[in-house]
């Protein structure tokens, strides 16, 4: 079922599928599901723990953005740029990943 609904998405998920998907999302319905309760309450048992608490949080600090781009990605696959939805979404996906590349580089002489 999962895997059915990824495959529709990379197949057939412009802008509009994604604001319709996002309009009819139910968070509490989200969380229970088990492709996400089960990742969730691992995350949380690895924060929990002082030993792989920073595995945890790297692996927060790296699923949003990858989410992010990764939509971005499946949206501009299957939209026209040319349209105001998927053209701003790209512009603040380059922007993103653009300021996060400045930042790290930064961070790294620090």
């Amino acid at each position: 079922m999962f895997a059915d609904n990824l495959r529709d998405f990379w197949e057939h998920g412009d802008f509009d599928y994604v604001m319709n998907v996002i309009h009819k999302l139910d968070p509490a319905e989200l969380i229970v599901q088990p492709h996400i309760f089960i990742p969730l309450a691992i995350l949380i048992g690895l924060l929990a723990h002082p030993a792989t608490s920073y595995l945890g949080q790297k692996i927060i600090m790296w699923a949003l953005p990858l989410s992010w781009i990764g939509i971005t990605v499946v949206v501009l696959r299957n939209d026209i740029i040319s349209n105001i939805g998927p053209f701003i979404l790209g512009l603040v996906s380059f922007f993103i990943i653009i300021f996060y590349i400045i930042y790290s580089q930064l961070m790294a002489n620090d």
